[in-house]
């Protein structure tokens, strides 16, 4: 052969991290007394799915209807940390990469916290969908002078998501539901702070006590909540506790007073992870730990995925069920949700 023997043929890429990762999960078939992994998806958005399998270039497993819940945990405490990990892949940062930090779960103020009449948002007439909603509405265009932006954004993500989370988690939620969704975890990252930002402005609104303010929060804002509150209702339900960081502890502590009925009126943002509403508090703040009955689980429905945040509807009533108390440094004070009925199904 002329020039000598070929060359050997260049070698093959390393596999990246998570085709390894996939990989060492797959190695063996597990047996029928080994906790399996189902969709990752389907862990992440605490609902259960029959046996399922991943994509071709992956081995079937067939899973057991009894181990999905409880499927992380169980392969942490068995060792199985890279399956565990696998299993929040949607929400967790892959290597190289950084998660942005969630701008809902900083403390937000709550100065009125009166009980506000009961308002039917199921009762708005929806004219427009969702995105033109965003893009005609002169009152949301007059707070949010980017919401072109944010409408954008909106419409790709939402176009994104049936690829990236549990199939049957997004063909529950219309389409302008599920873009309400979005829009509300949006954030611009400006260097100038949150005004602007539609949950910040739409908040703003939805805390406001006043006739004509809870008249043009209406007007302006009511096609939006509703979308809203429709979708969320098909996110998963959470039942138990959560936290919610609140700054300004001297005020805090003279009105959340034991037996007083409580509600924000806005859509709030909590955690079930205590020490991340500890990180997001104040030095002066007060760490809230209420027993919630109709929460939502955003989960990857977002632009900021977090596995930890449950959302709460402005419909929800609370009652202070304890004093203050002093636990590992921090000032606690406790409340029980009173509604069970707080979203649009």
């Amino acid at each position: 052969m002329r020039g000598g023997p070929p060359p050997p043929p260049p070698p093959h890429p390393p596999p990246s991290p998570i085709l390894r990762r996939r990989a060492a999960m797959t190695a063996s078939t597990p047996s029928p007394d080994t906790p399996a992994l189902s969709h990752p998806c389907a862990v992440l958005a605490g609902i259960s799915f029959a046996a399922g399998s991943w994509d071709e270039s992956i081995k079937l497993w067939n899973v057991p209807q009894a181990h999905v819940a409880h499927a992380a945990t169980l392969a942490s405490q068995s060792g199985l940390q890279e399956a565990a990990s696998a299993a929040k892949d949607t929400v967790r940062p892959r290597e190289g990469e950084t998660r942005a930090e969630n701008p809902h779960l900083k403390p937000q103020e709550e100065p009125q916290i009166g009980i506000l009449p009961t308002t039917k948002w199921e009762d708005i007439s929806l004219q427009r969908g969702l995105l033109e909603e965003l893009r005609a509405n002169d009152g949301i265009r007059a707070v949010c002078r980017e919401i072109g932006r944010i409408a954008n954004d909106v419409e790709v993500k939402a176009q994104e998501l049936p690829f990236v989370v549990a199939e049957d988690l997004v063909k529950n939620i219309g389409e302008h539901q599920l873009q309400a969704i979005l829009a509300y975890t949006h954030d611009l990252q400006a260097p100038s702070g949150k005004a602007g930002n539609l949950y910040f402005e739409l908040n703003n609104a939805l805390r406001k006590r006043g006739v004509e303010d809870r008249a043009s929060m209406m007007r302006t804002w009511g096609p939006f909540v509703c979308y809203a509150l429709k979708g969320m209702g098909q996110l998963p339900a959470h039942q138990g506790v959560v936290y919610r960081g609140m700054p300004g502890k001297d005020f805090v502590l003279s009105q959340y007073k034991k037996g007083r009925p409580i509600q924000w009126g806005a859509f709030s943002s909590t955690s079930t992870s205590k020490a991340s509403s500890v990180q997001f508090m104040e030095a002066d703040g007060v760490l809230l730990k209420i027993d919630v009955q109709s929460g939502r689980k955003l989960g990857a429905i977002s632009f900021f995925p977090q596995e930890e945040e449950v959302i709460l509807s402005p419909n929800c009533r609370f009652v202070v069920t304890s004093d203050s108390y002093e636990q590992d440094g921090v000032t606690l004070v406790d409340l029980v949700e009173t509604t069970t009925d707080a979203f649009i199904s």
